[in-house]
């Protein structure tokens, strides 16, 4: 069987990092429980684009984001061991680079069983 994990929010916790941020720049105190929509900016009021350029300075420093479970990495090498697991990402190549040394230091490579 062919399975396919996405990276952000997924395997990647972004919304931790997002969260504190946010709060450095907007002197707020969100958490990750207080993320409850899909569009939860509009309810912090920020823009959407103000968002982005926090998720890309995130993308930009992927090796500081937590795993979404601490077990991640050792749960994909187990699940690829009986099935063929896809890392997929939406992000743009430009942050490709920083989001495989993430992997990479978790010992998650292309091929490994």
């Amino acid at each position: 069987m062919k399975i396919a994990v996405d990276i952000d929010g997924v395997l990647l916790d972004l919304m931790v990092t997002f969260c504190e941020i946010f709060n450095q720049r907007y002197n707020t105190n969100y958490r990750k429980k207080d993320v409850i929509s899909w569009e939860f900016f509009k309810d912090w009021n920020v823009s959407e684009k103000e968002s982005y350029e926090i998720f890309y300075k995130i993308y930009e420093n992927s090796s500081s984001v937590p795993f979404i479970d601490e077990n991640a990495p050792v749960i994909l090498k187990k699940l690829n061991n009986i099935h063929h697991v896809d890392i997929v990402s939406a992000r743009t190549s430009k942050y490709r680079h920083q989001l495989i040394k993430k992997l990479h230091e978790h010992d998650i490579k292309k091929g490994i069983c």
